[in-house]
C-alpha cells in the first residue's frame, strides 16, 4: 500500500514538473518578477513624490500661519510702545 501511494505521488510530481515547464518555467517566473519589481518600484517613487508634495503643503500652511501670528503679536507690541 505505501509503495502504491509513493508511486502516485511521483506521477502527480512528474505531472507538476511537466506543467511547470510547458507555462514558461523559471525563464517566464523571471520576467514575470521583474514586471511587479519595476512596477512596484514605480508605484513606491510615486508614493513618495505624492507624500512629499503632500508634506510641502502642510507646511507652507502651518508656516504661513504661524507668520501670521507672528506679525499680529509684533503689531501688537509696536502699538503698546508707541
Amino acid at each position: 500500500m505505501q509503495t502504491l501511494t509513493f508511486i502516485i505521488a511521483l506521477v502527480a510530481l512528474v505531472i507538476a514538473i511537466a506543467a511547470f515547464y510547458r507555462t514558461g518555467g523559471i525563464r517566464n517566473l523571471r520576467q514575470q518578477m521583474e514586471r511587479i519589481t519595476t512596477k512596484t518600484e514605480e508605484a513606491t517613487k510615486s508614493t513618495r513624490e505624492l507624500t512629499a508634495d503632500a508634506l510641502e503643503r502642510v507646511e507652507r500652511l502651518v508656516r504661513g500661519k504661524g507668520k501670521h501670528v507672528s506679525e499680529e503679536k509684533e503689531k501688537g507690541s509696536e502699538e503698546k510702545v508707541h
